[in-house]
């Protein structure tokens, strides 16, 4: 598949918008009054409910979820400097249906599968097909850019509520869809990064199969090995390998051992040094995995260390005895 992403002109992924997940009620009664709306929505008439949702409400969905993304693009440019009039244009749509649609939209199970690396990444061109709109990939990452630069806007665009302040996680899109652009940049200036980089930019991607965490990272950035005939336990274990050998070794154990519940069959067979990189993260692990923090406490030269046996020696200091 790498290599069919990487020559293809343009790569379109579809989604397709679903009428069963949000709340509309309030929305179709206002539009089409009660009666209708009952007819619509009810229990009854199945057949005819699921045509007129697929002509009605699928098509408004995805309408509604292109103009927001083009309005908060036009938005921010027409009011850069001014964060507060952004946040007060949008807040009293936190309970609209083109808010919902947009939130709809970024919650897709696309965002978050590891294999949609290679999809946008390699890509020479790129877009979304949602419903029948077509929204080019630079929009969605404008949006989420905005609300990056704008924390205030986090709430009223992405943080699905209810009136009583309940709140539910952000959606997929506003976390993974920032760094597939970052590593789709990365391709595009040959830019090296370490397979640490990648690992910890993509934990809380997901995919099907445990090993495709590791195969689905471009090759172009790096693969950690070229065999699918390994085990699981031998196959985490050789990319701890080339991330020691890389000169990461701090980052790398600032996520060993984490497991999202403890119970994971291979992390407890795997050497204690060595990341369980399927495992979701759930966890806030030390700060220095951050790739933008650099700490001296050790000195200026990277950690030294080597693997024998399957045990991994770390190199120090001896600067005082008990």
């Amino acid at each position: 598949m790498e290599d069919i992403y990487s020559k293809a002109s343009l790569v379109t992924a579809v989604l397709l918008p679903t009428a069963e997940k949000l709340n509309v009620r309030k929305e179709y009664d206002e539009l089409f009054g009660p009666h209708l709306t009952e007819y619509i929505l009810g229990t009854d008439h199945a057949q005819e409910k699921g045509q007129i949702q697929n002509i009605l409400y699928k098509d408004a969905v995805a309408w509604q979820a292109m103009h927001v993304l083009e309005d908060v693009s036009l938005s921010y440019f027409q009011t850069e400097s001014d964060p507060i009039a952004m946040y007060w244009k949008f807040a009293p749509q936190r309970y609209s249906f083109r808010l919902k649609a947009l939130r709809e939209f970024l919650s897709n199970p696309w965002f978050e599968r590891m294999w949609v690396l290679q999809e946008i990444a390699l890509a020479h061109s790129f877009r979304f097909m949602y419903g029948d709109i077509t929204i080019p990939w630079q929009r969605v990452l404008e949006v989420t850019q905005v609300t990056t630069r704008n924390s205030g806007l986090a709430g009223p665009l992405f943080l699905s509520t209810d009136k009583i302040g309940h709140r539910k996680a952000l959606s997929a899109a506003c976390e993974t869809f920032p760094t597939i652009c970052r590593i789709r940049n990365a391709i595009r200036d040959d830019e090296n990064r370490s397979l640490a980089t990648i690992l910890l930019q993509c934990r809380n991607f997901k995919s099907t199969n445990p090993e495709d965490k590791l195969f689905a990272i471009p090759e172009k950035l790096l693969k950690p090995t070229e065999s699918k005939n390994m085990t699981m336990e031998t196959l985490l274990t050789n990319a701890a390998e080339c991330i020691v050998a890389e000169g990461d070794t701090a980052r790398m154990l600032a996520v060993a051992g984490i497991d999202s519940n403890g119970s994971s069959t291979l992390s407890r067979v795997l050497p204690s040094w060595v990341p369980n990189w399927p495992v979701t993260q759930t966890k806030t692990c030390l700060s220095f995995r951050n790739e933008g923090i650099d700490y001296h406490a050790g000195g200026l030269e990277p950690m030294q260390a080597r693997i024998q046996d399957q045990n991994l020696f770390v190199f120090g200091y001896s600067f005082d005895k008990v």
